[in-house]
């Protein structure tokens, strides 16, 4: 489902998801925080992916006043930039934030 990613990588464009979840652990004695989006769209009219994960301060900026209007059972328009990273099982493409435009509970 990521691999129309690949061919936009490093391109910025504005996108749509639903949070799902939150959800908070400990990692190496921090606190991370992670959202799971879902029914991730595009500007090119496509279906991006059809999840996402982002962490608190790697995905997301550390910045209350962006993190702060993010929660469960949102729905979000943001500028973001398709970035590649590395995982157990090779490479992987994601959507990184850039700026939140539009945050709606629904």
């Amino acid at each position: 489902m990521r691999s129309n990613l690949q061919s936009r990588l490093g391109e910025e464009g504005e996108f749509r998801a639903e949070i799902k979840k939150t959800r908070e652990f400990v990692r190496n004695e921090k606190l991370v925080r992670e959202y799971v989006l879902e029914n991730v769209t595009n500007d090119w009219g496509t279906i991006t992916t059809d999840h996402l994960i982002w962490r608190l301060g790697r995905e997301v900026p550390r910045i209350p006043i962006i993190y702060g209007r993010l929660g469960r059972g949102m729905r979000i328009k943001f500028i973001g930039k398709v970035i590649e990273y590395k995982k157990y099982a090779g490479i992987d493409y994601s959507v990184t934030l850039i700026r939140l435009l539009e945050a709606v509970k629904i």
